[in-house]
């Protein structure tokens, strides 16, 4: 007997009670009856409720019973004719509706109903909307030196859920978010600068700010405080690799110093072979 495999990633809802919800196609390897089995979250294969039903040559419809979607996780079909088997996989069984996801969503954003939260939290209207969902994270990556006394090195920008007065606060290195110094001004729509202080960069690690206006609250992560200056970066680096050099006549050797003048950290031994000069480290 010959046996196909048919991925078809698909969600259905659990006990969907539309049935042009429930319906799959899939291409069988004859054109005989069928008889259908259901597999689900990875049980044993039992008779299933729905169909198959030939559509056209090899392409069958299968129309799934409701019955055969009534527990959450994977589910697999199998449709045997008299030669041959087909599996059908990838389906899942999910609790929520698939087909409308987009429009609830679009309901959540554009309603002006109250929507109150498992905890019995009452949110503001239009509180769970695109702006919200896009801009409650922001993530800038960048570092600032500690206490850095240039503005430009750190003002950063970012999005908010709606254009309005906005109090930022800060949490420095895990701690609890405080007042600051810095202040946050309107750029263009919901684009907003911030203008950290001196003094709001003053402890090393993760700053994690936040943003709070009338409807909405932002946060923006990704910022570290840092002791060395980011924009000398690679001087920094050429530093600790050279430091001080030292040419010894007294044995022909180039010997490199740490930044302290005082810790050895290579010594260059000379070799010479026709025109070619090598400086061997060791």
């Amino acid at each position: 007997m010959a046996t196909k495999y048919i991925l078809i990633a698909r969600e259905l809802q659990q006990s969907e009670a539309t049935t042009n919800y429930r319906k799959l196609m899939f291409e069988s390897q004859s054109t005989g009856p069928q008889t259908l089995y259901v597999s689900k979250n990875h049980a044993a294969f039992t008779t299933a409720g729905g169909t198959v039903t030939q559509v056209q040559d090899s392409l069958f419809g299968l129309d799934a019973a409701a019955a055969d979607i009534d527990t959450l996780g994977d589910l697999a079909f199998e449709s045997r004719a008299a030669a041959d088997t087909t599996y059908i996989y990838g389906l899942r069984v999910v609790s929520h509706d698939p087909v409308a996801d987009v429009a609830a969503i679009k309901t959540a954003a554009d309603s002006t109903l109250t929507i109150v939260g498992t905890s019995g939290v009452v949110l503001a209207a239009n509180s769970v909307g695109p702006s919200e969902l896009s801009d409650y994270v922001n993530v800038s990556p960048m570092e600032v030196q500690k206490s850095e006394a240039i503005t430009a090195r750190r003002t950063l920008f970012y999005r908010v859920g709606t254009a309005e007065t906005q109090t930022v606060t800060a949490s420095k290195a895990g701690a609890a978010f405080g007042a600051i110094s810095g202040t946050a001004t309107q750029v263009d729509g919901n684009l907003y600068k911030l203008e950290l202080a001196p003094g709001d960069v003053d402890t090393n690690g993760e700053l994690l700010i936040k943003s709070v206006g009338a409807t909405s609250t932002q946060y923006i992560a990704g910022v570290q405080v840092v002791d060395h200056d980011p924009f000398a970066d690679l001087q920094t680096i050429r530093q600790r690799l050279v430091g001080k050099s030292v040419a010894d006549t007294s044995d022909g050797t180039i010997k490199v110093y740490d930044t302290d003048g005082a810790t050895l950290l290579v010594t260059l031994t000379k070799t010479t072979t026709g025109d070619e000069v090598t400086w061997t480290p060791s």
